[in-house]
């Protein structure tokens, strides 16, 4: 035969729904920013590294700095 749950069996052991809703909210928040701060990052790093080498007569370095070919 098994035991009849008391109320203090039954109580919850999780948080309260505004407590879930909070702690949800906030899970949300920082996925979302690790998302955009990935996806920025990832811009940045294609727009620096698609960018064209400036030709020798675009390059403001003198022409003794200048590697021979």
């Amino acid at each position: 035969m098994t035991p009849t749950p008391t109320t203090q069996d039954t109580q919850p052991t999780t948080p309260r729904q505004a407590e879930f809703q909070a702690l949800l909210h906030e899970k949300m928040r920082l996925a979302i920013r690790l998302t955009l701060v990935d996806v920025l990052e990832d811009e940045v790093t294609a727009f620096i590294g698609a960018a064209a080498l400036p030709t020798q007569s675009q390059s403001p370095r003198p022409a003794q700095w200048r590697l021979s070919p």
